[in-house]
């Protein structure tokens, strides 16, 4: 099947070694493996599952910057059997609102650094669980990623054959022409991408 956990898993057989840069919010750079990455992903993928009782399909959005927890959610998600869910920071409050509603995220997974703009709409949709990822105090009422990684053992992890057409990731568009419309990505067609991505064109 051409799906995300081959992706994971190819990185990790191939590249393990290989170093994952990233820029964090305070502008310090945040560095590790790619076999630390494939480590965390995996628990959070357990821990979705174990801890906060998803299933199969279930929808989780994320709100953060391009750094390497989104990464790890970006990809441990649908390696569990979930959806990505991206939301767009730069959106009015509502259109969160009606996306993350529309979309039936289950689970919230926002930066620390965000959080003024998540207030603004994380209550209005109720999700079931609020992720928050950075350095400094957790709010309340929120989980902490770190914490949350913590209750699963990669060790427990196992690749599953998950259908090449089903769900991996969405997003929606702005909204500029009536109400937001949302697009899903299956697995064949994440992967199919990132194949087209490492063509050099002539």
């Amino acid at each position: 099947e051409l799906n995300v956990p081959a992706i994971l898993r190819r990185g990790e057989a191939l590249f393990g070694h290989k170093t994952i840069a990233s820029r964090l919010p305070d502008k310090s750079w945040h560095t590790y493996t790619y076999e630390d990455f494939a480590r965390r992903s995996k628990q959070l993928a357990l821990a979705l599952r174990n801890e906060l009782g998803l299933v199969d399909g279930d929808r989780v959005a994320t709100f953060a910057w391009n750094h390497h927890e989104h990464l790890e959610t970006y990809i441990g998600a649908p390696v569990g059997g979930f959806v990505t869910h991206t939301l767009n920071l730069r959106l009015h409050p509502d259109d969160l609102t009606y996306i993350a509603t529309h979309a039936g995220d289950r689970v919230l997974i926002a930066d620390k650094t965000l959080w003024p703009l998540v207030e603004a709409f994380k209550d209005r949709v109720g999700f079931e669980h609020v992720i928050a990822i950075g350095a400094g105090e957790t709010p309340p009422g929120a989980i902490d990623f770190e914490e949350l990684l913590a209750t699963a053992d990669a060790g427990a992890f196992s690749y599953r054959e998950l259908d090449e057409r089903s769900a991996a990731a969405m997003c929606y568009t702005s909204g500029t022409t009536g109400q937001p419309k949302g697009v899903v990505y299956s697995h064949r067609a994440i992967v199919l991408h990132s194949l087209a991505s490492t063509q050099a064109s002539s």
